[in-house]
């Protein structure tokens, strides 16, 4: 448990915006301040949910504060937790979903599945802190020498392109990818006909990371926002893709019961194959 600031004044839940803490002196003064055995690196503070006339907030404000070793949750004192912290090393994988304003944060232990949800207005905030924890979860690996990617699948639309411009960080090599583009489906005749979307969803390797991007919310796809997750390729146990009828299914498998589940399409079965394929050197390789 951290040390409480003494300005009483200050009630932090009434806070409306995200952003970055990069002193322990920024802390809001109403927070404990954690402590931990190495040195601070950064902070993100989380507002409260809005309460709404009726109802109360579903989640309280929290501080996520990065050290070395371990990522401290801090808690606002009226919460029931005050507290919570997480091993960087026990950290699977991440994922960073954003739809129009909604926005959330979610760490994938062995154990356990924490999730912290934010306004999507906020992103730079988030991004600003997410890519020092990034370095801690999934360290550089090594620098391969590939003269460009191979591809799979369809080439990339503007919005997956841009998606990837944005998520490759400097000096991260592509080495691998997978898409499968987002399509339109016209279900039943005239006055009865409905227009459905099957979401897009791109799977790539880089010399540090394996990613999976899709535009799939739930069981819908949503033209405005996408869906990350990213782990370290040393964390991967197998990939592997199984087809039955008019689809298949592609596994990022992590251990018992953890694995990413991507469904392919029966045009781009043959092309996932060959990804699958290519992927396995990456897995049994340097990155180990």
């Amino acid at each position: 448990m951290g040390m409480m600031a003494t300005n009483s004044q200050v009630d932090s839940r009434a806070y409306a915006f995200a952003y970055v803490i990069r002193t322990m002196s920024d802390f809001p003064a109403d927070f404990p301040v954690p402590q931990a055995e190495h040195g601070f690196i950064i902070a993100l503070f989380l507002p409260q949910e809005t309460p709404g006339v009726f109802s109360h907030s579903a989640y309280p404000a929290h501080i996520l504060v990065l050290f070395p070793d371990v990522l401290v949750i801090a808690m606002h004192p009226s919460g029931e937790r005050t507290e919570q912290r997480i091993p960087v090393d026990s950290v699977i994988w991440m994922e960073s979903r954003r739809f129009l304003l909604d926005g959330a944060l979610t760490l994938q232990t062995r154990d356990r599945r924490y999730t912290y949800q934010f306004n999507a207005r906020d992103s730079n905030a988030v991004d600003e802190f997410l890519t020092p924890l990034r370095a801690r979860v999934m360290p550089p690996a090594y620098q391969a020498n590939v003269p460009a990617p191979t591809a799979y699948g369809a080439p990339l639309d503007l919005k997956f392109s841009h998606a990837e411009r944005t998520h490759l960080e400097p000096n991260e090599q592509l080495l691998l990818r997978f898409f499968s583009p987002p399509v339109q489906h016209n279900r039943g005749r005239l006055l009865f006909r409905k227009v459905e979307w099957i979401a897009g969803d791109y799977v790539a390797f880089t010399n540090r990371r394996v990613l999976w991007l899709s535009d799939r919310n739930g069981a819908l796809r949503y033209r405005y926002g996408t869906n990350l997750f990213e782990s370290s390729a040393r964390h991967v146990m197998k990939l592997t893709l199984a087809s039955g009828g008019n689809s298949g299914r592609m596994e990022v498998v992590f251990g018992a019961d953890m694995a990413w589940r991507i469904p392919v399409r029966s045009e781009w079965l043959e092309q996932a194959r060959g990804f699958v394929q290519d992927a396995q050197e990456i897995i049994r390789g340097p990155m180990r």
